[in-house]
C-alpha cells in the first residue's frame, strides 16, 4: 500500500480534465432547501484552476509549518502543533445531516461522536484527517431490508467514518489550497463509494467541503444525489436538513502520530478516554492507533466496527511513520 492513499478506491476521480467549477455558498444557517438548490444547479463562479485559499497565518505559513523550527511538535510528526490545529479548523468539513437519525444529539446539535483529528506532512503539503468516531450506526430500516438476505440492517455500537483533505501551499497567493479529499462510505467492502475525490467534485463552503452524511449509516457523500444512490440505493439523505461543522476545540482531539500517539493524554499514549473528549457522555477509551475495533466508546462488550488503525494505514499512510 502506497502512502498516497491511492490503494483504496483508486486515484482521483477520472475524466475530470482541467476544468474545475468552484461552488461557494454562505454557511449562515440558510435552509437546506436553498443549499440543495444551489448545489443542484451548480450556482457559483466561473471555472477556475484553484479554490479560495486559506490566508497565510503567522502560526501556519509554509515555512513555519514544515520548516526547521517546529517548536512545539509534541507528536514528533514534522508538523508544528499550532499549524495542525489551525489547518484542522480552516478545512473542517461542513456536514449535511438528518436530525431524525437515532444518533442525533439534540443538546450538542450534531451526530453523537468523539470528533478527533490529525495532521501530518504529505508530499510537500499536509494531510488533515477527521475522525467523527460516531457512537452509533443506526442501521437501515424499511422494506429495503427484505432484499438483504444476508442481514446487515441491524444497528450496532460504534461507526468509524473517516475524512481526509490534502492541502498544498500556494506561494503566489500565500495560502493553503485543497488538492483532493477522501470520503469514507462503507469502506473495505464491496462498492466504489469509498474513495478520493478531486476538489471540483465537491461543493465548498469557503474552505470547508460540504459533505452529505447518510441518515443512520453515517456514510459520506459529495452530494445528495450520490448519497441516495449510495450502497445500491440503501443509503439516503432525503431527510437531511441540518448543517453542522466538524467541531475543532483543541489539542485534546488530536490523535498525534504513530511515533507519539495522543501526546496530550499521558495516561495511556495509545488511547483516548471518552471523558477527555468534550462531548462524549461516557468513560470508556478508544485505542485509535492499535488493531482494536472501534467500539463507539462503549467498551469491550460492544462488537464495534472497523478499527481506525486501518484507515490511518491504508488511507492516510501514517502507520509506521
Amino acid at each position: 500500500m502506497s502512502r498516497s492513499g491511492r490503494g483504496l478506491g483508486g486515484g482521483l476521480g477520472g475524466g475530470l480534465g482541467a476544468r474545475r467549477r468552484q461552488r461557494l455558498v454562505a454557511w449562515t444557517g440558510v435552509s437546506i432547501v436553498v443549499l440543495a438548490l444551489l448545489q443542484s444547479v451548480a450556482l457559483g463562479h466561473a471555472a477556475t484552476e484553484r479554490f479560495i485559499p486559506v490566508v497565510g497565518e503567522p502560526l501556519c505559513d509554509h515555512a513555519v509549518a514544515l520548516g526547521a523550527d517546529l517548536t512545539p511538535d509534541l507528536d514528533r510528526d514534522g508538523l508544528s502543533d499550532p499549524c495542525e490545529i489551525a489547518l484542522a479548523k480552516q478545512f473542517a468539513p461542513a456536514f449535511v445531516v438528518s436530525d431524525r437519525a437515532c444518533n442525533w444529539d439534540h443538546a450538542e446539535g450534531r451526530l453523537t461522536g468523539g470528533y478527533l483529528f490529525g495532521a501530518q506532512p504529505y508530499e510537500g503539503g499536509v494531510r488533515v484527517a477527521y475522525l467523527p468516531a460516531y457512537v452509533d450506526d443506526c442501521g437501515w430500516q424499511g422494506p429495503k431490508c427484505l432484499l438483504r438476505l444476508r442481514g446487515g440492517c441491524d444497528p450496532h455500537r460504534g461507526d468509524s467514518e473517516f475524512i481526509a483533505i490534502d492541502v498544498a501551499w500556494k506561494a503566489d497567493v500565500a495560502g493553503w489550497t485543497p488538492t483532493r479529499v477522501f470520503l469514507s462510505a462503507h469502506c473495505f467492502g464491496s462498492g466504489d463509494d469509498c474513495r478520493w475525490y478531486d476538489p471540483s467534485e465537491l461543493t465548498w463552503i469557503g474552505t470547508s467541503p460540504l459533505i452529505w452524511v447518510a441518515e443512520g449509516k453515517n456514510a459520506n457523500y459529495a452530494s445528495r444525489a450520490s448519497c441516495d444512490r449510495g450502497h445500491w440505493h440503501f443509503d439516503t439523505c432525503d431527510r437531511n436538513q441540518k448543517g453542522v461543522h466538524f467541531p475543532i476545540e483543541g489539542h485534546a482531539q488530536n490523535i498525534g502520530s504513530s511515533a507519539q500517539p495522543f501526546p496530550w493524554h499521558r495516561d495511556d499514549p495509545a488511547c483516548v478516554s471518552a471523558f477527555e473528549v468534550p462531548w462524549i457522555p461516557f468513560r470508556e477509551s478508544e485505542c485509535i492507533w492499535t488493531d482494536a475495533r472501534f467500539r463507539g466508546w462503549g467498551g469491550d462488550s460492544q462488537a464495534g466496527s472497523t478499527g481506525y488503525r486501518r484507515y490511518l494505514d491504508e488511507v492516510a499512510g501514517w502507520v509506521g511513520r
